[in-house]
């Protein structure tokens, strides 16, 4: 699996693999490019610039960094739960983490 990192304002570099980059590359995604996310504020601060896409980038960075604790935090209730489920028969405890911050992702 490849990596890019994608340069954010607030964040510094945000980590993307594969999935994650044919999900942004999509066009619905990236009509969010031309898109305000701050449109009255910049009529008070004109540099007030921050575009959906961008604000779409930061959510997604915080909702995998929110999916990594919550497997974290929750090792034992984890488990168990992974253990209920047919899909995660077999994988490792690292793989079960990837498959649960994708679908909490998403």
């Amino acid at each position: 699996m490849t990596f890019k990192r994608i340069r954010d304002p607030l964040y510094g570099f945000v980590q993307a693999d594969d999935q994650d980059l044919s999900l942004i590359d999509h066009k619905l995604v990236q009509r969010l490019r031309w898109v305000s996310q701050l449109p009255l504020e910049q009529l008070v601060y004109p540099s007030a610039q921050h575009s959906r896409f961008e604000h779409s980038l930061g959510v997604m960075h915080l909702a995998d960094i929110a999916a990594e604790k919550l497997a974290a935090n929750s090792g034992d209730r984890f488990r168990e739960a992974a253990q209920a489920h047919a899909e995660f028969e077999g994988m490792s405890l690292e793989e079960q983490k990837n498959i649960f911050k994708r679908s909490a992702t998403m």
